[in-house]
């Protein structure tokens, strides 16, 4: 042993190895603090022996996106590094050889690798990183093109886990706000119109309400700008009782209430200098589905309807969804119970962790860069337990004759009352459906809402 391999210690080869294990076991676990943890600020890599080409000399944050770009398309990937051999150079450096057999695996196909690597290590305070790595094939079987087809597949899973709300995107290029108030029945409410900084006025007008229990910041606001980009003036506000709108009675998700304030917004909408009076549209997301549609059917002012991800039961359907009749039987009980008493009664509308919540564990409601922001109330009046499940979200398909799009998913809450409502009414309708979308991905998945949005505008617009 020369003099500088007897400097090093048992320590230092742990090290090396601990190293080359956060390269390989990271990267197939997609835990990239791990695999940067294990190298220096810039790093070469060489897999001419591969690939051809020259070796590369990059930051190693940049050598991680594009694993971090390709390896996660793949089912699953083991890359099995052993045999390991370790010069010290000096005691701040050191070279290591292992062998490895990487596998890939995508359905049933399968690409597999195997044969060397050599590395180079510096030590720092303390801690060996890799310097470079260098990759020497011997044999593989399978089929190489499936980095390609993983690499399609990646990127396919980045844009579904994109995600734009109000708070992650606060501006976007050509959209302008300003706050506004009316009245709905004596009582305040208080939204945010959205207008094209481009647009000439008189504008097409778009109505946007949300799903149940939510704010104006929520879903209905991101719908609202999204399509004011696309050159509506666009309205999301609070209903009575919630945000940033009067009521005594707070939190209660009373269809006819809402119903009314939709009204009263459309009605709004038709005085402003900016809104075309004679082109005002309705856009209802969930639960608002419903109340949009009634609103439609029976205002002056709403010419065409738009509904996504559409929450429209019936009570007989309520029955099955609440738990039965005997269930739903106490909460109206409940309900009326709350209606009598003294002082409001409320519950948690979501929550991680309070299996009392009305929606425990429910995706985008209990997320803090989703739908759980600040503005959100998140409370609901147990009064409001009669209302809803005895609400008839199908009825205004009877009376609703103007033209109407429906944009859902079969994988989204409730399909089956987007398919009842499509069958039964009268109204020209015209259909969206999108594949391996969810409720909560209509929120604020990048791709969904910008797709639901495009539909929608274009369909306003003819």
């Amino acid at each position: 042993m020369n003099s500088q391999a007897e400097t090093a210690t048992v320590e230092d080869r742990i090290h090396i190895i601990d190293a080359i294990t956060s390269i390989s076991a990271g990267a197939d676990r997609h835990d990239w603090e791990r695999v940067r943890s294990a190298m220096a600020d810039e790093i070469t890599t060489d897999y001419t022996g591969l690939w051809g080409g020259e070796p590369v000399t990059q930051p190693a944050d940049e050598l991680i996106a594009g694993w971090a770009g390709f390896l996660p398309g793949f089912d699953v990937t083991q890359h099995l590094v052993t045999g390991h051999t370790i010069v010290f150079t000096d005691d701040q450096t050191a070279t290591a050889q292992a062998d490895f057999q990487a596998t890939h695996r995508i359905d049933n196909e399968f690409w597999v690798l195997g044969g060397s690597y050599q590395y180079s290590f510096i030590k720092n305070n303390g801690k060996w990183f890799v310097t470079s790595m260098t990759m020497a094939p011997s044999w593989e079987t399978g089929d190489r093109a499936l980095t390609a087809k993983a690499s399609e597949r990646a990127k396919s899973a980045q844009s579904m886990n994109k995600r734009i709300n109000l708070q992650n995107t606060p501006e976007i290029e050509g959209v302008v706000q300003r706050r506004i108030s009316f009245d709905s029945k004596g009582i305040t409410l208080r939204g945010v119109l959205y207008l094209p900084k481009q647009g000439q006025p008189p504008l097409p007008g778009v109505l946007v309400a949300g799903a149940w229990t939510t704010v104006k910041e929520q879903m209905a606001g991101t719908y609202a700008r999204e399509l004011a980009a696309q050159g509506f003036a666009a309205l999301a506000f609070d209903f009575t009782g919630w945000g940033e709108s009067s009521g005594e009675i707070r939190f209660k998700e009373d269809p006819a209430t809402k119903t009314a304030d939709i009204l009263a917004a459309a009605k709004y909408m038709a005085t402003l200098p900016e809104v075309d009076a004679n082109n005002i549209s309705g856009v209802g997301i969930c639960a608002s589905s419903g109340y949009m549609a009634a609103a439609v059917a029976d205002s002056n002012e709403l010419k065409k309807l738009a509904l996504v991800a559409a929450w429209l039961h019936t009570p007989e359907m309520a029955e099955q969804i609440y738990g039965g009749p005997e269930s739903v039987a106490k909460l109206i009980q409940a309900s009326r119970d709350a209606e009598k008493s003294d002082k409001q009664q409320f519950v948690v509308a979501a929550s991680a962790t309070d299996s009392s919540s009305l929606m425990y564990q429910a995706p985008y409601y209990t997320e803090e860069d989703r739908g759980l922001i600040k503005a959100y109330d998140n409370k609901f009046n147990l009064s409001s337990w009669e209302p809803w499940l005895t609400y008839d979200g199908q009825e205004a398909a009877d009376r609703l004759t103007k033209p109407t799009m429906i944009i859902c998913s079969e994988a989204a809450a409730l399909p089956a009352g987007a398919h009842m409502f499509a069958e039964r009414t009268k109204a020209p309708v015209t259909e969206l459906w999108l594949e391996d979308v969810n409720q909560f991905d209509f929120y604020d998945r990048q791709d969904v809402v910008q797709r639901s949005t495009d539909a929608i505008a274009m369909f306003l617009k003819k």
